[in-house]
């Protein structure tokens, strides 16, 4: 036999949301419009522990954010309509006559209908801070990260505009042109540019759909679909190409001066064109798996893009590419990398003339230098996979911000074609400082 003693404190005490919530506008929100407001209410009362409203008891953790569990005063039934995503439990109950339902999450998925998923290795404005965001709330009034991840989207799209702007001229030069690589670089800064374009065009639709009313669902799906569409496939692309430059240049070493110019701009205007078919028909499958979805408790009709897959088979071949995308074109690059700068340092060993310079380690040094855009991509590769392989689950609020820079952190090669790719080589540098000079004289 066990005594447990227990006392009664005041400062553990869960009160009624309608207690500690003194705007009435707010109070008088429905309930799946209000929560969004709670995780304020542990930020600004310090030595609150918890508190509840008709259907939750929340926990303030100690990252002051609340952790709600649906709590059973009154009998809870399943619903007859799941309205809740990714398999979430729908559960409904009655509360002075007014009917209401919760989705309850499987692990590391979120939002009021269980419709946020870091899935397949991929992440979404939605899933990282669309619940950050206030509906019927001015832009000036949003939340701090909503405001800093539109000024970091303009700013990126303005770098975009320089350095893809400078690169297309310079590389759009018939002298830059001989070569396959050429060809290549001259398609970046246009991808690069239009998957900026579509960025912050996914994340003004974000703010749209969460902020004012949807009146017409059919072009919320579409556009949907069309942004979600061109923003997977233009980072493919445009990794796919800088692959491409890797192997052209690989080619270009092994072959020396047999290497062949009209023969490598032959093959490489094909292979653009092979790959843009490829990446259009592999993502394909982005019309069938998109769904517009919105809360049927709430009175405004605030949409959210999600995903629902069809078949299994979507769900895998989807994964399969993800997967494919996301690994092999770093790999490439990485090995390639390595090859070219062996290959270089043992040239540079037979021509060295100083016997202390015929060192392979010395003459690898020397190299490194000239290699730094191709590990610069290499290492934000291999950021991209560990971000992806590793951050599944926010269960912090510092995650939260973990996941939002990966994401960013994933654009960043789009907007840096000038300096990865023109001013370390001095073909491209020339012509941009020729490109100057003409533009000196003209004014």
């Amino acid at each position: 036999m066990t005594n447990v003693t227990t006392i009664i404190d005041n400062s553990n005490h869960c009160p009624h949301i309608n207690d500690i919530i003194f705007n009435k506008t707010i109070r008088d929100m429905p309930l799946a419009k209000r929560i969004k407001y709670y995780g304020h209410l542990c930020q600004r009362n310090h030595h609150m522990i918890c508190f509840m409203d008709e259907v939750h008891l929340c926990f303030c953790d100690k990252y002051r954010d609340p952790d709600c569990l649906v709590f059973q005063r009154e009998t809870l039934t399943e619903c007859k309509t799941n309205y809740c995503q990714n398999n979430g439990q729908c559960v409904q109950n009655e509360f002075n006559g007014i009917w209401d339902f919760s989705c309850v999450c499987n692990e590391c998925i979120y939002g009021s209908l269980c419709h946020l998923t870091a899935s397949q290795y991929t992440f979404s404005f939605d899933m990282i801070i669309g619940q950050d965001i206030l509906a019927n709330q001015l832009l000036t009034s949003q939340p701090l990260v909503i405001q800093v991840v539109l000024s970091i989207l303009i700013l990126m799209f303005i770098i975009g505009i320089l350095s893809n702007g400078v690169s297309l001229i310079v590389f759009k030069q018939k002298q830059v042109q001989t070569t396959g690589c050429g060809v290549y670089l001259f398609y970046l800064p246009i991808i690069g540019q239009f998957g900026l374009l579509f960025l912050i065009g996914r994340f003004s639709y974000l703010l749209k759909t969460q902020i004012s009313d949807v009146n017409n669902r059919s072009i919320a799906r579409w556009s949907c679909v069309i942004l979600e569409y061109f923003i997977n496939i233009c980072p493919m692309c445009f990794n796919w190409l800088i692959t491409c430059v890797a192997i052209e240049r690989c080619v270009n070493v092994i072959k020396g001066i047999s290497f062949s110019k009209p023969k490598s701009v032959w093959w490489a205007k094909r292979v653009v064109l092979i790959l843009t078919i490829i990446s259009l028909i592999s993502s394909s499958y982005e019309p069938f798996i998109r769904q517009i979805i919105d809360d049927p408790r709430l009175t405004n009709r605030h949409t959210w893009c999600v995903i629902a897959f069809p078949s299994r088979w979507i769900e895998y071949y989807r994964l399969t590419m993800n997967l494919i995308n996301l690994i092999i074109p770093g790999l490439v690059n990485f090995f390639v990398t390595l090859f070219i700068l062996h290959r270089t340092t043992k040239m540079k060993q037979v021509v060295a003339k100083n016997q202390d310079d015929k060192g392979y380690w010395t003459c690898l040094k020397r190299q490194l230098p000239l290699y730094g855009s191709p590990i610069l991509l290499i290492i934000f590769s291999l950021m991209r996979l560990i971000f992806s392989l590793t951050l599944v689950c926010i269960t912090h609020q510092w995650q939260k911000y973990v996941f939002l820079i990966a994401y960013l952190i994933s654009f960043c090669p789009l907007i840096m074609t000038f300096p990865i790719f023109v001013l370390p080589a001095k073909i491209y540098k020339a012509e941009f400082k020729s490109l100057m000079q003409r533009m000196k004289k003209l004014f």
